[in-house]
């Protein structure tokens, strides 16, 4: 059994027809779960693609001198945190617990239907086209990031960093329910809206890059400086295509509309 995002996805689904108690233990261990993984995650992309980027902006630019041993200090403290993240997320993975937390999800995919008071109340939910019940959600998901995009090229990065999230949930939302509509008229739609989590993505990892080099070198160090201009030179960098590939999602038809 594999656990990511659409895990979430379909427990939060099921929260409509399922009782609470049967829900929420997974959810918290999920949560759990996903801390030492996404620690992991960031650091494996401080590592190996956001760090790499510095040096090399750092010595087109003309400092190397100044701040070769900066970095390379915190070259040698990444790895030492990557290192001691990778080791208690593979701890996790191979825990008790995490045994526990497959063994509860395979027991309710293989029982939803456990709770036959509830089941009763929503049979009639059970029993509508899938379709019926995809479009509203993904209405509704929808409706929620595009309340978030005005202006992103030039918003506060509380406001791309939510906006980051719901386009996060609405392509796991849009993938997960893709199935039920024709490919060609999913095609477009998800193709815009990746472009547009991608470059999201890409201005949250320069953020998050920022913060961690405070963390690993220290506030006021050289290296958290150069990683704090090489963040707002890149997000200057990159305004105008996160303003075009929200233009572009902005314009594209919704595949579940009936127009």
């Amino acid at each position: 059994m594999r656990f990511g995002p659409r895990t979430s996805l379909c427990l939060s689904l099921a929260r409509k027809g399922m009782a609470p108690a049967r829900i929420e233990p997974l959810r918290v261990e999920l949560r759990w779960l996903a801390q030492p993984l996404g620690t992991a995650r960031d650091l494996d992309v401080f590592a190996t693609s956001t760090l790499p980027a510095v040096q090399e902006a750092v010595a087109q630019g003309g400092n190397a001198a100044s701040l070769e041993p900066a970095l390379a200090r915190l070259a040698a403290r990444t790895a030492v945190w990557r290192k001691d993240a990778r080791g208690i997320a593979q701890a996790d993975v191979a825990s008790p617990r995490f045994v526990r937390l497959v063994l509860a999800a395979a027991a309710l995919a293989a029982a939803p239907g456990a709770d036959a008071e509830r089941r009763h109340a929503n049979e009639h939910k059970l029993s509508s086209p899938a379709r019926d019940f995809a479009r509203p959600l993904l209405k509704r998901r929808h409706r929620a990031l595009v309340a978030l995009g005005n202006d992103l090229a030039h918003a506060a990065p509380e406001a791309r960093h939510a906006a980051r999230l719901a386009a996060k949930k609405l392509r796991y939302a849009t993938e997960f329910f893709a199935p039920l509509f024709p490919k060609k008229r999913t095609r477009t739609y998800r193709k815009a809206l990746t472009a547009l989590q991608d470059e999201l993505g890409a201005w949250n990892d320069a953020a998050v890059a920022a913060r961690l080099a405070g963390e690993l070198a220290g506030a006021h160090s050289p290296a958290a400086a150069a990683f704090g201009g090489w963040a707002a030179a890149r997000g200057a960098a990159r305004s105008e295509d996160l303003a075009t590939v929200w233009t572009r999602f902005a314009k594209t038809r919704p595949f579940w509309s009936r127009n």
